[in-house]
C-alpha cells in the first residue's frame, strides 16, 4: 500500500494534531511553524 499524508488541525494545540494522527494509526507527524 502506497504511503499517503493528511493536513491535521492544530487547531486548540499542536497536541491536538498528534493525537489525532495516532488515532488514525500515522507514525508520523511533521508540523510546520511558519507558512
Amino acid at each position: 500500500m502506497p504511503l499517503l499524508g493528511a493536513h491535521m488541525s492544530i487547531a486548540g494545540g499542536y497536541y491536538k494534531a498528534v493525537d489525532a494522527a495516532a488515532a488514525l494509526g500515522m507514525d508520523t507527524v511533521q508540523i510546520f511553524t511558519k507558512n
